[in-house]
């Protein structure tokens, strides 16, 4: 299983990295794809990588942006990001009654998972592929404006887990599922 890429929440000027999809309620009401159409990539599924950003207790989407794969000279690949197209662009614009960027998230209700502070890791037999950090912020969005912002702490957390489920790493997974948003 290939960790999937983020979404990006600008933070203080920080990129962080944003554990919820907020776009995709708006793409499956409106039965729209923006994904990238010349390049798939095991590790974004979601085809596109938005960028999203709190202002004045609006959430806001400020970018949208493609993967695009790049040949490293030394062998292997590099990706980068590149903006979607213009085509891409006006199909979300329209979905979203907007004209453009910053688009105002007004669709979107549910958590937005950020992570910041260390980043934690959890696995399997060796393997690791779930990524979290020492503190998350959890925000609760409805019709795009904020209801609730709080810091979560990972070793609260963990500790809930070990305590009420000391031997079960699938009740800590099912924990961490239930703020994907």
């Amino acid at each position: 299983m290939t960790a999937q890429a983020s979404e990006v929440f600008l933070a203080d000027g920080q990129k962080c990295l944003l554990y919820s999809e907020p776009l995709r309620t708006l793409l499956e009401r409106h039965k729209l794809s923006i994904k990238n159409p010349y390049v798939k990539s095991t590790a974004n599924y979601r085809g596109y990588t938005g960028t999203w950003e709190i202002r004045s207790g609006d959430l806001y989407l400020v970018d949208v942006t493609w993967t695009h794969l790049n040949k490293d000279p030394r062998g292997g690949r590099r990706d980068t990001e590149l903006p979607i197209s213009s085509e891409a662009q006006q199909v979300l614009f329209a979905a979203a009654s907007a004209t453009g960027f910053p688009v105002h998230a007004s669709w979107f209700s549910g958590r937005l998972m950020i992570g910041y502070g260390e980043g934690r890791s959890r696995g399997i037999g060796g393997v690791t592929w779930l990524g979290w950090h020492d503190k998350m912020r959890e925000v609760r969005i409805r019709k795009g404006r904020v209801a609730r912002d709080r810091l979560v702490l990972f070793k609260s957390y963990e500790e809930w887990c070990e305590r009420f489920h000391p031997d079960s790493f699938w009740a800590f997974m099912r924990g961490l599922w239930k703020y994907r948003g």
